[in-house]
């Protein structure tokens, strides 16, 4: 667990001669320990409670060394965890090595005024959050917090362009590991840039990830898209078309273009190929994503937007499956599976896959639309991943007659569609439950899923209206289910989700 530094031994001979001097002073090592672990778990809503918490926060940290003093005031600046190199890069300076910087750490953890946490093989450090709040008092009183802040923010450009580089990449899931693990600092970097008006700094921040809106419903990232073009000048068209394209995904996700339009709106959206594309991407307009798509590819790339330019190139293979021109999309598509098998990232290599079983499922083909599934769902993908995985799954399962394990994937998929407000994926599970219910002799029911299916324009694309041809001919020839029908069309994707699972609990 102990880092290797550059250039060889400072820090490793540094430290041991650091820590014999500390288990020098067991005594108040152990008090200061005891006295902050003991108040730490008291209660927050005590007022006595958190001024004796704060007392003995000042007390200890009159206790430090100047130079430990210094390093608590610095570290305070992260708002979660963090490792050595993070310490290293943020709190040196100004009297500070990096080698200093390891030692204070060292010793303000062996003092508890910095937790140390074990990450299968990393080392991480954390502040008790009164103690950061104390510590962060201090640097603001030494005129201090500003510069480290920016500091900060610096460092987390810099994680955050490498976790890009992952998530675009085959070790997609090691990218969003990381970015869990610096999303707290990452908000708190995002604020600082956006409160000091640094355009440049938030951008730098915000664009590696920016794809997670659409790739894992991560729709806080597009509040940030929001808050970037907030600052951004009215007179930048080409950043106000890309902060638009970036915004489209999240509208997308929730399934809401008035919303879109109204942000183009107040933004005045200039006439540009990335505005049409994104406004035709959250209205679910196939003939124009179709069209502009390769236009779209081609000035993403050209702005070096490289990971959301592959973003959407699977978006034009679902334009073309909904038009019904299946070869077209089988000749986008192919070479894309290709493309992604050799080299990432895991997720659009699980989507093309299963746009290609589409394609073959909307032939009548099921033999090669069942292969082409389950290449798909073998594929190792992040958790929260935006995927048709587990309908796909299910609809398999139902005709394989395992249809207690059908419900249940189902049931997972809306608890995470409600709880990640991906409305988007609504439809596709509507779609697998209007067989279900219909099979099982629940009409009423059925008809008020087929009557919300209908509503969604999923099934004006014939591939998926022949998926669903047998129970909606069933369901639509009986007058009795009319005002069931009727009132499904009323339903707007939450409520829809909602009655689904209210449903497959009762299935199962």
């Amino acid at each position: 667990g102990v880092r290797r530094c550059r250039g060889g031994g400072p820090l490793a001979s540094a430290r041991p001669r650091a820590r014999a001097a500390w288990l020098g002073r067991p005594g108040l090592r152990d008090r200061r320990r005891d006295a902050l672990r003991v108040l730490t778990g008291g209660r927050r809503d005590d007022v006595a409670h958190r001024r004796a918490l704060r007392a003995t926060i000042r007390w200890s940290y009159g206790l430090l060394a100047p130079a430990e003093r210094t390093g608590l005031q610095r570290l305070s600046v992260f708002a979660g965890a963090f490792d050595l190199a993070a310490a290293e890069a943020v709190a040196a300076g100004g009297g500070l090595d990096e080698t200093d910087v390891a030692v204070q750490v060292g010793r303000l953890a062996d003092q508890s005024m910095v937790i140390v946490e074990l990450d299968r093989d990393t080392r991480r450090f954390r502040l008790f959050d009164t103690v950061r709040r104390f510590a962060a008092e201090q640097l603001a009183d030494a005129g201090q917090s500003a510069t480290l802040a920016d500091r900060h923010a610096q460092w987390c450009a810099a994680a955050v362009a490498g976790i890009g580089r992952l998530l675009a990449g085959p070790d997609e899931l090691t990218g969003v590991d990381r970015l869990a693990t610096i999303w707290p600092n990452l908000r708190a970097a995002f604020d600082h840039a956006v409160a000091a008006g640094n355009r440049e700094l938030a951008d730098a921040l915000l664009r590696p990830i920016v794809g997670e809106i659409i790739l894992r419903s991560h729709v806080e990232i597009g509040d940030w898209v929001e808050r970037l073009l907030a600052i951004t000048p009215a007179t930048d068209d080409e950043a106000i078309a890309v902060g638009l394209g970036w915004a489209a995904q999240r509208y997308a996700i929730t399934q809401d273009p008035d919303g879109f339009d109204e942000l183009a709106a107040r933004h005045s959206a200039p006439d540009h190929l990335l505005v049409r594309h994104a406004r035709a991407f959250a209205h679910d307009d196939y003939p124009a994503l179709a069209e502009l798509g390769p236009q779209a590819v081609d000035e993403l790339h050209r702005q070096g937007q490289h990971h959301l330019a592959e973003l959407a190139e699977p978006d034009r293979g679902v334009a073309l499956l909904n038009l019904g021109r299946l070869d077209e999309a089988d000749a986008h598509l192919g070479p894309l599976v290709d493309r992604y098998r050799a080299q990432g990232p895991p997720t659009l290599l699980n989507w093309t896959l299963m746009l290609l079983g589409y394609t073959a499922a909307f032939r009548g083909d099921l033999r090669r639309s069942e292969t082409l599934f389950e290449a798909a769902v073998g594929i190792a993908v992040p958790p929260r991943t935006h995927s048709p995985n587990r309908p796909i799954q299910a609809r398999i399962a139902w005709r394989r007659g395992e249809r207690t394990r059908a419900v249940a994937l189902l049931r997972t998929h809306v608890d995470e569609l409600l709880a990640t407000g991906n409305m988007q994926s609504a439809s596709l599970v509507a779609l697998e439950l209007v067989t279900i219910l219909t099979t099982v002799g629940r009409a009423m029911e059925a008809a008020r899923m087929l009557g919300y299916l209908q509503a969604t324009h999923l099934l004006d694309a014939p591939g998926f209206a022949a998926l669903v041809a047998d129970p909606a001919a069933t369901l639509t020839s009986d007058p009795t289910l009319d005002a069931d029908l009727t009132a499904g069309r009323d339903l707007d994707d939450h409520a829809a989700l909602t009655e689904m699972r209210t449903l497959l609990a009762a299935l199962k």
